[in-house]
C-alpha cells in the first residue's frame, strides 16, 4: 500500500525581545569597562530568558516551550507516574517507551537538579545497578544517556497539581529553534526629556528575535508525576 507521510509545513514566528540600560554620561567617564559589563549582564539576560522561553513558553509573545508544547498539544506523549504523586524507577523506563525507538539512541534527559538527586536515592531502594551510570559530574548519564539539568523545569513534586519533572528524548530532531541574525546591542547616544532636550543620559539598547517549537513529538517523551 501507499504509505507516503503527510507533508505539512511547520511555522516557527521569531519573537522579538529586547532590553534596554539607561546610564549617565558620568558615570561612562568615571568606569570605562562600564558598557562592556552591561553588555556582557546582557548576554546573561539573554540566555536566561530564552531557557525559560524554549523550557516552559507559552508561545505568547515567546516561544512554545518543549515542556508546553508537549502537555498542551501532544498529550499522548506524556507518561503518567504509575503511583499517584510518586517518582519511582519504573517512571524512568516507561519515559524511556514513549519515545518512538528509531530516536531513542540518540536521546538526553532533561531536568531540575532536585529531580537528578531524587533519582541518586533510588540506589538506597535497590536500584544501585540501574543507577550506577549516573555520575556525580555534570552531565552524567542516566541509562547511559546524557542527563542535563535545567532550573526551569518542574524540581517540586506537588499533590495537588501536575509535575512535568523529566524530559528524555532527541532533542535535535524533536525541537527546533530559530535564531533571526542573533542579538545586536547599540549605544543610543543621548536620551531626551519631555522638553525634547538632552537629559545627560545614553542608553545601551539590545534586541533579538527568536522562536521554537516541537517538531518531531514522536522524538520525545514527557514525565508527569500526577
Amino acid at each position: 500500500s501507499d504509505n507516503a507521510p503527510t507533508i505539512a509545513q511547520t511555522t516557527i514566528t521569531p519573537i522579538r525581545a529586547q532590553a534596554f540600560v539607561p546610564f549617565s554620561i558620568e558615570i561612562s567617564q568615571d568606569w570605562p569597562a562600564f558598557e562592556a559589563e552591561m553588555r556582557n549582564l546582557l548576554m546573561i539576560a539573554r540566555d536566561d530568558l530564552e531557557l525559560s522561553g524554549f523550557t516552559a513558553g507559552n508561545g505568547t509573545n515567546q516561544p512554545l516551550g518543549v515542556i508546553y508544547d508537549l502537555y498542551t498539544n501532544y498529550s499522548g506523549q506524556v507518561q503518567t507516574s504509575a503511583t499517584t504523586d510518586t517518582f519511582a524507577v519504573a517512571d524512568v523506563y516507561a519515559t524511556i517507551a514513549k519515545v518512538a525507538a528509531r530516536f531513542r539512541a540518540r536521546g538526553s534527559w532533561i531536568a531540575n537538579e532536585l529531580i537528578f538527586d531524587r533519582v541518586r536515592q533510588f540506589n538506597a531502594n535497590g536500584g544501585a545497578t540501574l543507577w550506577s551510570q549516573l555520575d556525580a559530574s555534570r552531565p552524567g548519564t542516566l541509562l547511559g544517556r546524557p542527563a542535563y539539568s535545567n532550573p526551569q523545569v518542574d524540581g517540586v513534586i506537588n499533590a495537588t497539581a501536575d509535575n512535568y519533572v523529566l524530559l528524555f528524548g532527541d532533542m535535535a530532531a524533536g525541537y527546533t529553534i530559530v535564531d533571526r541574525v542573533g542579538m545586536t546591542v547599540e549605544l543610543v547616544p543621548h536620551l531626551l526629556g519631555s522638553n525634547r532636550r538632552p537629559t545627560g543620559q545614553r542608553g545601551l539598547y539590545a534586541m533579538w528575535r527568536t522562536g521554537g517549537r516541537v517538531v518531531d513529538s514522536g522524538a520525545l517523551g514527557l514525565l508527569n508525576v500526577t
